[in-house]
């Protein structure tokens, strides 16, 4: 068995960015995305494809042991 950190793989990166994919074919003229953050992964792929396909949109990420403004 061979680990895979869900966080420095590519691969695994580009996958969780599928998230930003379902938020655009949701909702349009979206103003804020709020992405938790842990290792990074799902922020660095909703964040790549976000900011590539609606550049517009503000990302505000945040650790889990904080609170939200």
């Amino acid at each position: 068995m061979v680990f895979i950190p869900p966080f420095d793989d590519y691969k695994i990166i580009e996958g969780q960015g599928t998230v930003g994919v379902e938020i655009l074919e949701d909702l349009s003229g979206i103003d804020y995305v709020f992405i938790p953050v842990g290792g990074g992964g799902l922020s660095a792929g909703v964040g790549t494809y976000l900011k590539t396909m609606s550049p517009n949109t503000k990302l505000l990420a945040w650790n889990r042991k904080e609170r939200l403004p």
